[in-house]
């Protein structure tokens, strides 16, 4: 599923209505996104952790740890930015791991946790400053990755859902390549 940033206006009117409502809901209940690139260590065990945070809270049994390969993995790919939402109090609520190329944009890896400390519509906040920060970076398209739509899992068609009703789009997609009007875009990672 695939949203233009390159205009950040019609990204918006894109949005469902109920998308832009919970976007200004969660910061007037204090909500604030934080950017920073990804690149270290730290960054990967952090984000072990809050993959564990998000996936206990939507009650998934987690083994502690058991994707801190992938995260450190994560590190190797060009352009990585960390994107934490946290809630009034600064205790992080959710996050977007998103790894700019050119024109382009993945999503990696993120969730919100799901817990009377995230306010309502944090992930809708989330990835909107994540839009905002890859339009001013000159990105054009913001790629939120597979879209489940056809999913027998629930819970990833929720996920399919959400990320439609911030205005993303299905674009055909193989091998780490972006195609848009059959013109594609590079991989994202490093030395293809």
């Amino acid at each position: 599923l695939v949203v233009e940033v390159g205009d950040l206006d019609r990204a918006f009117d894109k949005m469902e209505s109920q998308s832009r409502g919970a976007i200004r809901k969660a910061a007037d209940e204090g909500a604030s996104v934080e950017i920073r690139p990804y690149a270290t260590a730290e960054d990967a065990a952090w984000i072990s952790q809050m993959r564990s945070r998000v996936y206990t809270s939507k009650g998934y049994e987690v083994r502690e740890g058991a994707d801190l390969q992938y995260c450190r993995c994560m590190t190797r790919l060009e352009g990585a930015y960390l994107f934490t939402a946290r809630n009034r109090n600064a205790i992080p609520v959710a996050y977007a791991l998103v790894h700019l190329w050119s024109s382009f944009a993945y999503y990696s890896s993120g969730g919100v946790v799901r817990d009377q400390e995230s306010p309502t519509g944090v992930g809708n906040l989330l990835h909107w400053e994540v839009m905002r920060f890859l339009h001013q970076q000159g990105v054009r398209w913001y790629d939120m990755s597979h879209s489940g739509l056809l999913s027998e899992n629930a819970d990833r068609r929720k996920v399919a859902e959400f990320k439609r009703s911030l205005g993303a789009e299905e674009y055909p997609y193989l091998k780490g390549l972006i195609f848009r009007d059959g013109i594609p875009g590079r991989s994202l990672v490093r030395g293809l």
